[in-house]
């Protein structure tokens, strides 16, 4: 999603750009969806290939396979996207546009 000229105006009495909001919003959901379809598939290919090949992890209980997978998933999508959203928070200035003088 792009910010538009047009977005600017859409603040509230904080000081929030709901635009800007928006779009990194958008950006953190994306990157940790990504991370997270990224390393869940590959801890569940580890634990799908321990399961068949090793004893002491078909010795584990379902419950501690299915965290085995859900925990490097979760981890990658809250740390993809907290990072994200840190990273666009530190590209704010390129939003900012107080500098701008508009005409009257």
């Amino acid at each position: 999603t792009r910010v538009t000229s047009g977005d600017y105006s859409m603040t509230d009495h904080n000081g929030t750009n709901h635009a800007i909001r928006k779009v990194c919003t958008e950006e953190a959901i994306y990157a940790g969806l990504w991370g997270g379809l990224i390393y869940g598939s590959a801890s569940a290919a580890a634990v799908t290939a321990g399961h068949y090949f090793s004893p002491l992890v078909r010795m584990l209980s379902v419950s501690a396979k299915t965290a085995l997978v859900v925990t490097p998933l979760f981890g990658s999508f809250f740390l993809n996207s907290e990072l994200t959203m840190n990273a666009c928070a530190q590209r704010r200035k390129q939003f900012d546009v107080s500098h701008i003088i508009t005409p009257k």
